[in-house]
């Protein structure tokens, strides 16, 4: 078909175009199926036969969005995935013309990308996101009516950054970036609506960073989300996110606060919004995940345990009052099934099993999976302490091991889950063997897990983040090298220890002492790289700057500010040289971890930061 501009061709293409978007806002509103797959029809059979740029460019846009929403009522990746290529393919077709419709391409490529980084954990969706959301808002003005959407999208991104990397300035920046959403976004509009919802969780994630010491900002939380909830329509499409976005910050404020009552209301309005959530769709998993977060909280308050100590020695004389020797409650439950035992048996049996319908409802490979898996282990390890269940205790174990090993789960998460895998092994397996031999057992079985979590220090501690996130990532495993290095002793594996103790010794002074050393050797035989790593090493070491985004100007002098954007930049330009220097002969083990052999030759300074 000729569809040159003005031609009858051009016309009816334009027309079925229009036809598509019509079909898809009937779907947007009312849900029919048939609906969206109409506009799927339509835009795919002017993909067929559309020649004209701006046709071609629009229904790719419009399939891209009609796959996006049946990926959200289906969860099929296969229609993300061609919404993705979809998008590019449309920004593609204007690469060195500014077309009024591509802050409109970038913004959904934003989203679907956003929205695949929650099932992949790619580092390079993520990225694109960003980039994405970045080329939107520099293309909408100020006085725009989409601004606040695309600062929306912008903040929305930053927030998963900070989930990724745990970098405290991306989500600082971003509830700056929805706080000026919210400004900028017109009173009674969709998007004031979603920003404020938006602004509510990203306040509820800051302060737990801060380990819930601004309890003020729960409180906008808490208001801005009843803002919202009350504002929307029954049966409005999205009543169920709004709901549990609410029952997110009472979540957070009976952790904070301790309400009660905001913790029952909390349990309410997760399973309303988890009832009205269709099979499959994406955000099921955090839902399940939220609700199994809220059952557990109140499980534990009824039974008085802090949720922190839930593998802590000594869990079972804090709830009965060291009356240990009756684990199974046999002889101690009371009359009927009103004994305190029995009761804790039958509360914990019920948690388990909440715990692992939310296993279930998140696949491997989802950002939230590392998380559901440690809260499962948590409740399998009070389980085993309280009642000592030994098969609760493998539970435990296996389910820390699993976080451990899973090479996509952030770093922090894969060392707090090893060094509870090795404690849970340590007592788990003294049990079972009994006395000395149990001692024995138990550091067999905790070694490894041990060794993973001392590897995984200087991972805890790179530099793509900043040295103050550096210190505090460090602090958080304080004293683990020294634990590590006892189990080897007690084996009888004294080489062991000490390469254990030599890696964890304070690590961010052994990274400087390490690069010093090695650095001569480096330059010997090849300059450019040694003058590379200089060069990277040293913009590394700038203060960091206010915030997270890119400054543009990644070398500049040695005092100039570092915003983490550029530092994560520099990071993975580090990485890839470091690669490199690895590759030449004669420098394999460049900057790596030392054997046994180097230790004993070796009597250098150490800190006791990590030890």
């Amino acid at each position: 078909m000729f569809d040159g501009w003005g031609t009858p061709g051009y016309q009816l293409l334009v027309t079925a175009c229009q036809q598509g978007s019509d079909h898809h806002s009937e779907y947007e509103r009312t849900g029919r199926l048939p609906s969206l797959e109409r506009a799927i029809g339509l835009f795919e059979s002017v993909l067929a036969t559309a020649h004209h740029i701006d046709i071609r460019a629009a229904a790719s846009n419009g399939l891209g969005t009609a796959l996006w929403s049946r990926y959200e009522r289906s969860g099929r990746p296969a229609d993300l995935d061609a919404a993705v290529d979809l998008f590019r393919s449309a920004i593609g077709l204007f690469p060195h013309e500014r077309a009024a419709m591509l802050p409109a391409f970038h913004a959904n490529l934003c989203g679907v990308l956003q929205l695949r980084w929650l099932r992949t954990r790619s580092e390079d969706d993520l990225t694109g996101a960003l980039t994405a959301a970045r080329a939107s808002l520099a293309a909408t003005s100020d006085g725009d009516p989409l601004r606040a959407s695309r600062l929306n999208n912008l903040g929305n991104v930053l927030l998963s950054v900070h989930g990724q990397r745990h970098d405290s300035a991306a989500l600082t920046e971003a509830v700056d970036v929805l706080r000026r959403a919210v400004g900028c976004a017109a009173p009674g509009t969709d998007i004031h609506t979603w920003v404020r919802s938006n602004l509510a969780e990203t306040l509820c994630h800051r302060c737990a960073t801060e380990d819930y010491r601004d309890v003020e900002l729960l409180h906008e939380a808490d208001r801005l989300a009843r803002e919202v909830l009350h504002t929307t329509p029954r049966g409005h499409p999205l009543t169920p996110r709004f709901r549990s976005n609410l029952a997110l910050v009472l979540l957070h404020r009976f952790r904070a606060e301790g309400h009660w009552q905001g913790l029952a209301e909390a349990a309410t309005l997760s399973r309303r919004a988890l009832a009205a959530t269709p099979k499959g769709h994406p955000n099921a998993a955090e839902r399940r995940t939220t609700l199994a977060e809220i059952d557990r909280a109140a499980v534990l308050q009824r039974l008085g345990v802090d949720a922190t100590a839930l593998s802590r020695p000594g869990a079972l004389d804090a709830l009965f009052g060291g009356d240990a020797e009756d684990p199974v409650g046999g002889g101690r439950t009371g009359r009927g099934p009103r004994g305190p035992r029995l009761r804790l048996r039958f509360a914990l049996r019920g948690l388990v099993r909440v715990h692992e319908r939310a296993v279930l409802a998140v696949p491997q490979g989802h950002r939230l999976h590392p998380a559901v898996l440690q809260l499962l282990g948590g409740v399998h390890a009070l389980k085993y302490a309280v009642l000592g269940d030994r098969a609760a205790g493998a539970a435990a174990a296996e389910c820390f091991r699993r976080v451990a090993v899973d090479p996509t789960a952030p770093v922090r998460d894969r060392l707090h889950a090893a060094r509870r895998w090795a404690m849970t092994a340590l007592d788990t397996a003294g049990d079972t063997a009994g006395d000395a031999a149990g001692d024995t057992a138990g550091d067999a079985a905790g070694l490894e897990p041990f060794a993973l979590a001392v590897a995984l220090l200087p991972r805890a501690a790179s530099q793509q983040i900043s040295r103050a996130q550096r210190e505090r990532h460090l602090a958080e495993a304080s004293g683990l090298a020294c634990d590590a290095a006892a189990s080897a002793v007690r084996l009888g594996r004294p080489e062991r220890a000490l390469q254990l103790l030599e890696q964890g010794r304070g690590v961010l002074l052994g990274q400087a002492l390490d690069a010093q050393t090695e650095l001569s050797g480096l330059r010997a035989h090849h300059p450019d790289l040694a003058d590379r790593y200089v060069e990277l090493s040293t913009a590394l070491d700038r203060p960091p700057g206010p915030g997270f985004s890119s400054a543009q100007a990644l070398l500049t002098t040695a005092t100039a500010p570092l915003q983490s954007e550029d530092r994560y930049a520099l990071a993975k330009d580090l990485e890839a040289l470091l690669d490199e220097v690895r590759s030449r002969p004669g420098f394999a083990d460049f900057l790596k971890p030392p054997q046994v052999e180097d230790c004993c030759r070796r009597d250098r300074p150490s800190s006791p930061s990590s030890w």
